[in-house]
């Protein structure tokens, strides 16, 4: 039996295309089968669409901004108009959930964006503020500059960035944004590899949050990957052995 038009089959991998001949698509690479699927979602473009972690896409159309269920054409959930034409999106949990939280975090800058589902009419707009960072080569005069949030994963209602083996931040809403830090119990010394470079994701996987890292050599070349399991009890990270799945 044929795949209703508009359906698309998760887990699966979205990746932008830069082809004159991919009538502005991304790509869909399904994870289970190994292999680019053909996902015909309406509206659906590459700078219009941003996947989310649990598996919906964020829309924004010229009338319309709404959660889209890949699995079903007429699952949506309209959300207010005017985001960011640049951004990461997360969820903090289902957004069939009253409460669930759309946070857009924008690449490099110091600012995010966020609303509640089903209760704000339009986006709010907080300014970050977890500390700084030296500026090298100083630039405009200023040898310093905000930090910004890189890697962040949502997990058990809360969101986790910008992850160390000494420590990785926190936020949650409560109900306005609260900026906190999780100081890690017993760093793992040399996590970082060989000479402290890493290239470092945060993943959650069934309630549970994972750091990814994928360590540099002197040449910057990948030459190993770790995984561990953030310990919420101890404080700790844990090294993942098991076998672990992430969508």
């Amino acid at each position: 039996m044929d795949k209703p038009s508009g359906r698309v089959s998760v887990p699966c991998l979205s990746m932008e295309q830069h082809d004159e001949s991919a009538a502005d698509k991304p790509a869909l690479f399904s994870i289970s089968d190994k292999k680019a699927i053909d996902g015909d979602i309406p509206g659906l473009t590459n700078t219009n669409a941003w996947f989310t972690p649990q598996g919906w896409i964020l829309l924004r159309q010229s009338t319309a901004t709404f959660l889209q269920n890949p699995q079903d054409p007429q699952d949506k959930i309209h959300l207010p108009e005017g985001l960011s034409t640049r951004c990461s999106c997360q969820l903090s949990g289902k957004p069939s959930l009253p409460g669930c939280i759309v946070l857009l975090v924008e690449p490099v800058a110091t600012n995010i964006w966020y609303c509640r589902i089903g209760d704000d009419e339009e986006w709010t707009r907080h300014d970050d503020d977890i500390g700084t960072q030296p500026l090298d080569p100083p630039m405009d005069g200023k040898d310093h500059e905000k930090v910004p949030i890189c890697e962040i994963a949502a997990c058990r209602g809360k969101f986790y960035f910008n992850c160390f083996f000494e420590s990785i931040g926190v936020l949650e809403f409560t109900p306005t944004p609260v900026f906190s830090t999780i100081e890690i119990v017993d760093p793992i010394p040399g996590g970082l590899g060989v000479i402290g470079a890493a290239v470092v994701f945060l993943v959650e996987s069934e309630d549970e949050l994972y750091m990814i890292c994928l360590r540099l050599d002197h040449d910057f070349a990948i030459y190993d990957m770790t995984v561990h399991r953030m310990d919420f009890l101890s404080l700790q990270w844990r090294r993942a052995y098991e076998a672990v799945r992430f969508f």
